[in-house]
């Protein structure tokens, strides 16, 4: 059985991207999310998610994926992550040797994506790295970006609320990720996941960020 395959870091995402999939007018079925635990890897996170993606990629020669993205954070380089360049360059290396068209340095997509043809004529493929193709970060940035007008409010008072604790036990470069969870707790229904943040008028549909995620999913999955 052939699939469309869109591999992501962790458990969270995965349901993001569903929702998000079935917002834009895919079924469930027609394309396959799932963390790299989900195809053999011993964990989740980036670096499980960029080895599995080189076994995938094998996987288009003989038609099992018939379509493949990839999502993953950018990090933070100042932390000792990746950061977004090298995130991207790491994946290069993957690419290139296969016959994709990778540019080095990247080009400024921004919330384009980056789609890579194959010269031997395989699929195309289609990578996200979060937030924007082109910063450090999270997903979480992505969201805080794309967080509808009657939210920001809310979304303000979660930066400040973060701000104000003194003796902070998360990172610096986890801002994002404690204003996120801060704003999903002071919803209807405290605490719901990345998942929650869709189809409940949450986000801005006719953002930047939002109308280009959606669109690079479309061309990914056509």
């Amino acid at each position: 059985m052939t699939q469309k395959t869109l591999l992501v870091e962790g458990e969270a995402d995965q349901i993001f991207f569903e929702a998000l999939l079935r917002t834009i007018g895919y079924k469930k079925q027609e394309i396959t999310v799932g963390p790299p635990r989900e195809y053999g890897a011993s964990g989740n996170g980036k670096g499980n998610a960029i080895f599995i993606f080189e076994d995938l990629l094998d996987s288009l020669n003989d038609g099992r994926v018939t379509r493949l993205g990839l999502v993953v954070d950018a990090d933070s380089k100042s932390s000792g992550g990746l950061g977004f360049l090298a995130t991207y360059q790491r994946i290069e290396k993957l690419l290139s040797p296969r016959g994709y068209d990778v540019q080095t340095p990247p080009s400024n997509v921004g919330f384009d994506g980056f789609i890579f043809d194959n010269r031997n004529g395989l699929p195309k493929i289609g990578i996200w790295i979060m937030p924007t193709n082109k910063a450090d970060g999270y997903i979480e940035d992505w969201c805080l970006a794309s967080a509808a007008a009657a939210e920001n409010q809310l979304v303000a008072q979660a930066r400040q609320a973060v701000n104000s604790i003194n003796n902070k036990k998360f990172p610096e470069h986890f801002f994002s990720k404690a204003c996120t969870s801060t704003w999903l707790a002071w919803q209807r229904t405290p605490g719901g996941g990345l998942g929650s943040l869709i189809g409940n008028k949450l986000l801005n549909e006719n953002s930047e960020s939002y109308k280009g995620l959606s669109n690079w999913l479309r061309k990914v999955f056509y």
